[in-house]
């Protein structure tokens, strides 16, 4: 991003830093646009979901407070902040609810382990030429 985009993420960034006092970490990997928009449509009135680079992140972080946060370890890979002054449960609750199932895609990690017992396919060998 050019720098001015920089530095108006991280004025936005400082504002909500300093606007709400609770921030929940949520974990972004294999989900869509449309899937993103739903989450934030369901949590309008409640917080605000900003996603950004996380070395942006930390920086606004780091220079905003004096100590150390404890934030700063899990800005690693594709996360977001939900600032809110409302119910932290409620709110995991809300995102919780919107989560849904989504097809493998080649290459792609598979957020839990896959155990493909041996034995008989049932197919004939010309059959697996996946």
């Amino acid at each position: 991003p050019s720098r001015e985009r920089k530095e108006e993420f991280c004025e936005k960034l400082r504002g909500l830093l300093n606007s709400y006092n609770k921030i929940l970490l949520v974990g972004a990997d294999n989900v869509g646009s449309k899937h993103m928009q739903q989450i934030r449509i369901s949590i309008r009135g409640k917080g605000i979901l900003l996603m950004g680079k996380n070395t942006m992140m930390r920086r606004v972080i780091i220079n905003e407070f004096e100590q150390p946060h404890d934030l700063i370890p899990f800005l690693q890979g594709n996360v977001g902040l939900l600032f809110t002054n409302d119910d932290l449960i409620d709110l995991r609750d809300t995102v919780l609810s919107n989560k849904v199932g989504a097809p493998a895609k080649a290459g792609s990690i598979s957020p839990c382990s896959v155990t493909t017992p041996a034995g008989d396919t049932g197919l004939e060998p010309t059959q697996t030429a996946f």
